[in-house]
């Protein structure tokens, strides 16, 4: 059963489905692809994250990735490259089903992006799903009536200012998912050379565990099937496995020509 098509149920199905017990796992897309993007969702992964943060996809490639998507498996969902109305806006009247945002960092830039999601009286996106109602095949009014549901809102946790007002963000009503994010918070923490550190592995298990008390869903972060695994036997619902394309395809291909008698 794919999940584009069906828009009868106001719900997002990767939310739905996590919250009744179920593994749902995502890809990161960078590659400016509606043909790649296809492939990965045929492959099996339940949702494909468009990355318009790191990737170099524009709005128009962006439709054309998400109208790829239909018919498959996976449901489309966007990073925007800030947490700015205006890019939201345009994500969503392509047909995104749930927005990512980067880099949020107090209460108020989470009330900022939940406004930005959903329409009056919960938010102040603007009206106008022209194109929309296309991409999720139902009318205009139809789509107004079930997008606030449906459209999942994904809060990333990069930076030490997040982890200080923590407590503040997640209880901003409207969150569905949130994400501690290993490399980011490394990062922004001091450290290039990965999560690995001892204060950066308290924060993120810190932060992981303030998500989860808050019922928000967590995302998962892995990289092979045995830290997968790992976040399952945890309780994890939503996992991003392989990270993404820029970073599977290429361990995919060298593992294969690694394998050669040559």
């Amino acid at each position: 059963m794919t999940n584009s098509p069906n828009m009868n149920a106001s719900q997002n199905p990767v939310i739905a489905a996590c919250k009744a017990g179920k593994v749902q796992t995502f890809l990161g897309v960078t590659t400016p692809s509606p043909q790649l993007a296809r492939m990965l969702a045929l492959s099996g992964f339940d949702g494909i994250m468009i990355d318009m943060e790191h990737g170099p996809i524009d709005v128009q490639t962006c439709f054309n990735m998400i109208t790829a998507l239909k018919g498959t498996p996976a449901i489309p969902f966007v990073r925007v490259a800030w947490n700015d109305p205006v890019l939201v806006k345009l994500a969503l009247d392509a047909g995104a089903e749930g927005i990512v945002f980067p880099m949020i960092r107090t209460r108020e830039e989470a009330e900022k992006a939940v406004r930005s999601v959903k329409y009056p009286p919960l938010g102040e996106r603007g009206w106008g799903p022209f194109q929309t109602q296309f991409q999720w095949g139902v009318d205009m009014f139809e789509y107004t009536n079930i997008a606030d549901e449906r459209i999942a809102v994904a809060f990333l946790i990069e930076h030490p200012e997040a982890l200080e007002n923590l407590d503040e963000i997640l209880s901003v009503p409207g969150i569905d998912v949130a994400a501690a994010v290993p490399f980011d918070l490394a990062v922004n923490m001091g450290y290039r050379d990965g999560p690995g550190h001892p204060d950066v592995q308290t924060a993120l298990a810190d932060a992981n565990r303030k998500i989860a008390e808050k019922g928000i869903l967590t995302l998962g972060f892995a990289m092979t099937p045995d830290q997968a695994n790992q976040l399952i036997a945890s309780g994890v619902r939503l996992i991003t496995i392989g990270g993404f394309d820029a970073i599977l395809i290429p361990q995919a291909i060298k593992g294969l020509l690694s394998q050669l008698n040559r």
